[in-house]
């Protein structure tokens, strides 16, 4: 592994689906805490809360950082979500939403905090690199228990609420590993490939899979001596995943689940 402390880094807030809708903090909440304040100053309203009130305030923060930005797949996010994800990181908060992804909490809140995770860390590779940094304080989670929450998310008796966490700690592995290669590293040091090779496999939620397939093709590739892993002609191979490759692929049921995902086409309707 290549970075003393820099590893862990993929845990705390990703929900999103219609089944949080509902509790998300309306914009006037938001306008009337922020009355007469800069937005860092409400973020820093919104850490002591998460402090004192994780279970409510990662919802505020989730609702927050979004942005309205609702889309199922959000590859690029929106300049305010950006300007939110630098107060987070002047605010210092990065230590209490990685706290609730620990035993103290349930599923529904493993899975905001992967959503404000994710939200936090996408196309910010500063903000990836400090996730990991600080996974390895003492005390402190990140990529281990996201992995965790996937695998349990892919049981057969997974309730809907392990499914939900999954499904965001799937988003958040991918925003963390996407720029960074310590993150990367890590991941597949504590066994991603095989727990989202299941999560392919399994017939569970459609969501999952997708995201198990887009995380499995990074961590599938062999990873270089660069920011993000990925090849650069003068970087050095820090790691060769030909092996994992072939495991993955003599997997009885991978190839054919493959095939049969690409067969079953275009899902309409679900993607704005």
């Amino acid at each position: 592994m290549r970075a003393h402390l820099s590893h862990l880094v993929l845990v705390v807030v990703s929900l999103q689906f219609l089944c949080h809708v509902a509790q998300s903090v309306d914009e006037d909440t938001i306008l009337e805490a922020t009355t007469g304040a800069t937005g860092g100053d409400y973020m820093k309203h919104l850490l002591i809360e998460l402090e004192n009130d994780p279970a409510g305030a990662v919802v505020k923060l989730v609702s927050y950082v979004r942005s309205d930005d609702y889309r199922l797949v959000r590859v690029k996010i929106s300049a305010e979500s950006r300007g939110k994800q630098t107060q987070f990181m002047v605010a210092d908060g990065i230590h209490l939403l990685l706290k609730m992804l620990g035993s103290d909490f349930g599923p529904r809140q493993h899975a905001y905090a992967a959503e404000a995770l994710h939200l936090l860390v996408s196309e910010n590779p500063d903000m990836a690199q400090l996730f990991g940094l600080q996974s390895w304080l003492p005390g402190a989670y990140g990529i281990k228990e996201l992995i965790a929450f996937v695998q349990r998310g892919t049981q057969d008796e997974a309730t809907p609420d392990e499914i939900l966490a999954a499904e965001e700690a799937s988003e958040a592995i991918w925003a963390l590993t996407q720029s960074s290669v310590d993150n990367l590293e890590m991941a597949v040091d504590k066994g991603a490939i095989d727990v989202f090779a299941d999560s392919l496999e399994s017939g569970g939620s459609p969501r999952l899979r997708m995201w198990a397939g887009v995380v499995l093709k990074k961590l599938l590739a062999d990873i270089y001596h660069s920011p993000d892993g990925g090849y650069r002609p003068n970087a050095r191979r820090v790691m060769d995943n030909k092996k994992a490759r072939k495991r993955v692929a003599e997997r009885p049921r991978f190839v054919e689940t493959l095939k049969s995902i690409l067969k079953s086409g275009r899902v309409d309707g679900l993607v704005p």
